[in-house]
């Protein structure tokens, strides 16, 4: 397993950590581990494209929530603010 140091924390993020890994009943060294761990898979999550099968799904759920019958190229225009 690898090591790693983290330089000039700010106490009150040190403070935040030792509260949140107390509240979890973890050492702050496993509270940090989790938390890398979870933000590291999150990413990897975030890059792995969907498929074009779970795209349509995701979308027929929006359509569904804003109750219209948009299409992708309208709803794009919307979320990205044209």
């Amino acid at each position: 397993m690898a090591t790693i140091t983290i330089r000039n924390l700010d106490d009150d993020v040190k403070k935040k950590l030792r509260l949140r890994a107390a509240k979890h009943d973890r050492s702050m060294e496993a509270e940090a581990r989790a938390i890398l761990s979870k933000a590291a898979q999150a990413f990897v999550d975030d890059e792995i494209p969907i498929s074009p099968d779970a795209y349509r799904k995701k979308m027929h759920k929006a359509r569904k929530l804003w109750k219209t019958n948009m299409d992708v190229n309208e709803i794009l225009k919307i979320t990205r603010g044209e």
